[in-house]
This record gives C-alpha cells, sequence and structure tokens, in this order.
C-alpha cells in the first residue's frame, strides 16, 4: 500500500461515517449546514487562539429554519498500520502513526522550543478555504489547536475535516518550512 493509499483510505474511513451521520439526521427530519464556519452575529468570521484562526462545525442541525444542536462527528477507532517512517525532505524525517483524520495530533521534536509558526498558521488559513465541492463536503480543514506541551513535547491538534490528501502533503511541506528535522504524526 502506498502512502497515498493509506492516506486515502484513513480519510474515505472518516467522510463514510460523516456522510452517514448526515444522512441520519435527514432521516431524523432535520436540514443540515455542513461544515459552515463560525461567524458571529455580524456575519464575521470569529477567529481565536494562538494562531488567531477560524473554525468550522462538523454539522448545524435545523428545525423550522432555526438553528438547534452543533453536531461533531467522530470514529469510534483508528485503522490499523505499523508506523511508517519517510524522508520528506532532504531534512524533514515524518513518523506517521495510526490516527483519526478528523483529530490529528503532531509531535514536534523536543529541539525546537522557539518555532516560526508562520507556515503552518498560512497552511491552515489555505486549506480552510472551500475547494470544489464535492458531493456533500466542502474539501475543508476544520480546525487547529494552540500549541501546546506534554511530557516535555510541543504538539499541536488538527481536525482535517473533509480537507484533501493535498492538504495533508502540503502540512508535511508547512512543517518542512518550519525548518524542523522530525515530527510525529498519530
Amino acid at each position: 500500500m502506498t502512502l497515498t493509499e493509506l492516506l486515502e483510505a484513513i480519510r474515505d474511513y472518516y467522510l463514510t461515517r460523516f456522510k452517514d451521520e448526515i444522512d441520519e439526521q435527514i432521516a431524523n427530519g432535520f436540514k443540515v449546514i455542513i461544515e459552515p464556519e463560525l461567524l458571529d452575529r455580524l456575519g464575521q468570521q470569529v477567529t481565536e487562539g494562538f494562531f488567531d484562526t477560524p473554525y468550522r462545525n462538523d454539522l448545524i442541525l435545523l428545525k423550522d429554519d432555526e438553528p438547534i444542536q452543533s453536531v461533531m462527528v467522530d470514529t469510534e477507532s483508528k485503522l490499523s498500520f505499523d508506523p511508517i517512517t519517510l524522508e520528506w525532505s532532504d531534512t524533514l524525517t515524518v513518523t506517521i502513526e495510526p490516527f483519526q483524520w478528523n483529530a490529528l495530533t503532531i509531535e514536534f521534536d523536543n529541539n525546537h522550543q522557539n518555532l516560526n509558526w508562520t507556515p503552518i498558521k498560512n497552511w491552515f488559513m489555505n486549506s480552510f478555504e472551500e475547494k470544489t465541492i464535492e458531493e456533500d463536503f466542502n474539501l475543508v480543514v476544520h480546525y487547529i489547536s494552540d500549541p501546546y506541551q506534554l511530557n516535555g513535547l510541543q504538539l499541536v491538534d488538527i481536525d482535517l475535516g473533509s480537507g484533501t490528501i493535498e492538504d495533508f502533503e502540503t502540512l508535511l511541506d508547512s512543517l518542512d518550512s518550519m525548518n524542523l528535522t522530525n515530527v510525529t504524526l498519530k
């Protein structure tokens, strides 16, 4: 199995669950808004956190055209595979462990305490923008957490939403632009 095939399997596993949730909510009589970005009362994009980035919900349920609930879609498990280590560039080694498409954690090697976060923020903002709509999905990334420390390591969580394999690959390019030498995605 190639890396692309593996990533497609992980993405498809999540998007199948996402599509099932959409179908279930429609069958329950709700109208759904798929992957809406969080806006304030004036319709302006809400941003927050370390990266000052926007956020997307998975689904908003409507009854009589009024929003009544936000729904986050999750998978119950991860696809199992042996960790893969690859040389993404001449300077960046990436280890990919089993992960959920909607809950990816990036673990940065602990040699980088003062990182330039601009490349990953720029990646997120580009991947957050809607692409050509593919059936039910907008092909967008939903969320990036603030960087945080755990067991002496720097981490960031990302919800890849309905983002594409290309979004994943350009994420790795952005990590390479941060002058990192080793990252683990899990």
